[in-house]
């Protein structure tokens, strides 16, 4: 994979940066901290595979989003194989949605390579690329403190399978899969054919018993069509004597119906004569009463009228009672105004008596020009004069009350009227007594109508009783000697259904023998047929068995454990391993050395396992991978990731024209760091690009291309410098 482009739009530190890979082939990454380098690898890691160097594709979709921005977008373009593809991946935070496109540059379009969903477009980028997140990482990207991705953070088992992907080996995964699913195929195929060739052998076999089975069914089917042929006869015979059995039932039905009729008639008259001699046995007592009630109507005609004169005079009474409480209060009221009236004025009389005093004490009444003009004289001599008139009030005669001749004259009308109030009470007992008895006098007049009434009813019902009693015996007659008559059919109708039941059994016989037949004659037809097809069953039988051979090799063939696979495995790691001990040579001085091995035996089962197993020999001595400094781990596994790297970019799998190495460089010491960057320097024309991630002068400055990463207020910027 050799990357040509890369945009970045609102992706971590990058607002919209642009980085031309085109005239890169070994540069420095440089850069504060912060500025955004190790970004720039995420960046490729997270177009390509939707993750980042932290690894992960799911909980951190959203941490390569610039902080306040909605969405993020990378495309990167790249070479490989002689072809251009174009991978475009975004990120949405407002939707929670992430989007994936890839293409392929065909004639100057992009043309679609994707799925339907992510995950499919996902699958179509690995398969061209022939690795997926891990494999390219442990070959293609030596990342920050993960160096050791390839040596320590991998079991055995698990480096195997890598360098089995990272060597395409994986199309042998698929040619087994592919084997396996036509030796599953030809294994179902042998065992339908095995089944057939049984079944048919069996059919072919059974023909000779068969077909003396035929024989024995038609001899059973002459014997059943002869006794159908004589039960239907017979059959025919009972049935002309039994024909009138039919009419006879219905006649006695219709007998019994008749008779039921009847009787239901009788009882329904006996019933209605006996409800209405008790209704006239209740309505007796009312009857009983009749001089008691016509007595009651007359007498309540004879006093209603008394009463109605009576009720007239105690209105008039109590209305004249009444006139006078009136009266006699407007009497009492208005005498009661004339003297407040009175009072009123003697008080008024005596306060202005009171105010004409200084008329004969004072000194100036005597005066003239002082009598004349002061106004206390003046106004005594005023008060004087209102009194005196006041007097000639007081003393007139009182006028008489104008409410008392009404009242006298409502008393006398009273007193006059001969109203009598105990007769007036005795006469509506007797009219109430009268009157509770006389409302029985339209009932009287009904039970007089309705004993009338009961009594023809009763003669009526006792006709039909009489007729009733006649049509039931009649009909009982009729009965018993339909009965009689059909009584002496009795043995001819069992006679006729002992012979058709025979006839059922005889003709259920011979339909049953015809469906046994035609049941053998078809057994008969497939044995000869299978007679027929039993020789090509067993040559495809054959055929298949060859072929399930063959695929059973072929699967063996394609296995990891023996098969070409591993042959190819075992013929890689020799040269892997001669790659990492001549970078090893060239680094260390010959110090180091490493061993890979492709088998070890398990510590529970004891059986041999496949397994890529890194053993590090220091002057000649297998010493423990941990033991050794931060620097000489960084070497070794420097060396067997460069070593990886170079195998790789001459083989014909996958086809890495790419090197990042993100730090780590600066653990080593001097020497050390000039041996690391000989041999970067060694590989970088093979991988055709290689990125080195520093902070250290030196390495920026030994380095012929740099890429200078710079953060600014809008974001982080990219400069190729050559």
């Amino acid at each position: 994979m050799d990357p040509v482009t890369l945009r970045l739009s609102n992706f971590a530190c990058y607002r919209d940066a642009t980085v031309d890979f085109r005239p890169i082939t070994m540069a420095a990454l440089v850069g504060s901290n912060g500025a955004g380098k190790s970004s720039l690898v995420d960046c490729l890691l997270w177009a390509l595979f939707g993750e980042s160097t932290k690894g992960g594709a799911k909980g951190g979709l959203d941490q390569h989003v610039t902080r306040g921005e909605s969405d993020c977008r990378v495309e990167l373009q790249f070479r490989l194989g002689g072809q251009t593809y174009r991978v475009i991946r975004t990120r949405s935070l407002a939707r929670n949605k992430s989007m994936l496109e890839f293409h392929q540059l065909v004639a100057g379009d992009w043309h679609p390579l994707g799925g339907r969903t992510l995950a499919d477009t996902q699958t179509a980028i690995e398969g061209v690329l022939r690795m997926d997140y891990r494999t390219f990482t442990a070959s293609s990207i030596i990342l920050q403190e993960r160096a050791a991705s390839f040596t320590a953070d991998m079991t055995d088992a698990e480096r195997k399978e890598v360098l089995a992907r990272i060597l395409g080996l994986d199309l042998w995964d698929r040619l087994q899969e592919r084997a396996r699913e036509r030796l599953r195929a030809v294994r179902q195929e042998i065992s339908t054919l095995e089944a057939r060739v049984r079944d048919l052998e069996q059919k072919a076999g059974a023909r000779a018993a068969t077909e003396a089975e035929l024989m024995d069914c038609r001899r059973q089917l002459a014997r059943a069509e002869a006794e159908a042929s004589a039960a239907q006869e017979e059959v025919s015979r009972l049935e002309v004597s039994a024909a009138r059995e039919p009419d006879l039932r219905r006649r006695v039905r219709e007998a019994e119906d008749k008779g039921r009729t009847a009787w239901a008639e009788g009882q329904r008259a006996e019933k209605a004569i006996a409800s209405a001699k008790a209704e006239m046995e209740g309505l007796r007592a009312l009857l009983a009463r009749r001089q008691e009630i016509e007595e009651a109507v007359a007498t309540e005609a004879s006093v209603t009228p008394k009463i109605a004169e009576l009720d007239r005079q105690a209105a008039e009474v109590y209305r004249l009672t009444d006139e006078v409480a009136r009266l006699t209060r407007l009497v009492a009221g208005h005498d009661a105004k004339v003297q407040s009236e009175r009072a009123g004025l003697e008080s008024r009389r005596e306060a202005l008596l009171a105010q004409a005093k200084p008329l004969g004490r004072a000194p100036c009444a005597e005066v003239p020009d002082y009598r004349d003009n002061c106004p206390l004289l003046a106004g005594a001599r005023k008060a004087a004069d209102e009194a005196g008139r006041l007097a000639d009030r007081l003393s007139a005669p009182e006028p008489d009350n104008p409410h008392r001749a009404a009242l006298v004259e409502a008393e006398v009308a009273r007193n006059t009227l001969e109203y009598d109030g105990d007769r007036h009470e005795m006469l509506r007992s007797v009219l109430r007594d009268a009157r509770s008895t006389a409302s029985l006098k339209p009932r009287l007049e009904a039970a007089d109508a309705r004993t009338a009434d009961l009594k023809r009813r009763i003669n009526e019902e006792d006709e039909r009783q009489k007729a009733a009693v006649g049509d039931y015996a009649m009909a009982h007659n009729r009965a018993d000697a339909a009965r009689k008559e059909l009584a002496s059919l009795t043995e001819a109708v069992g006679q006729l259904e002992v012979a058709r039941q025979r006839l059922r059994v005889a003709r259920a016989t011979e339909a049953s023998t015809r469906t046994d037949i035609g049941r053998l004659e078809q057994l008969v037809a497939d044995a000869r047929k299978a007679a027929d097809a039993l020789a090509a069953a067993l040559q495809a039988l054959d055929a298949a068995s060859r072929d399930e051979l063959v695929y059973h090799v072929l699967d063996q063939a394609c296995s990891t454990k023996g098969g070409v696979p591993a042959l190819m495995i075992e013929n890689a790691v020799p040269q892997l391993e001669r790659l990492a001990n001549e970078l090893l040579d060239r680094m260390a001085g010959g110090r180091f050395h490493v061993r890979l091995d492709t088998q070890a035996e398990g510590k529970t089962t004891g059986t041999m396992q496949e397994v890529l197993r890194i053993t590090v020999l220091d002057a000649g001595e297998e010493r423990p991978y941990q033991t050794y400094s931060g620097a000489e781990r960084f070497l070794v596994n420097l060396a067997l990731r460069i070593a990886l790297s170079k195998f790789l970019a001459h083989r014909a799998g996958a086809e890495i024209r790419l090197l990042v190495l993100d730090e780590g460089i600066g653990c080593c010491d001097a020497s050390n760091r000039a041996a690391v960057m000989d041999a970067i320097r060694a590989v970088s024309a093979e991988f055709g690009k290689c990125l080195v991630v520093t902070h250290l002068d030196e390495l920026k400055d030994s380095l012929p291309q740099r890429v200078e990463v710079t953060r600014h207020q809008d974001g982080s910027h990219v400069k190729v410098v050559a």
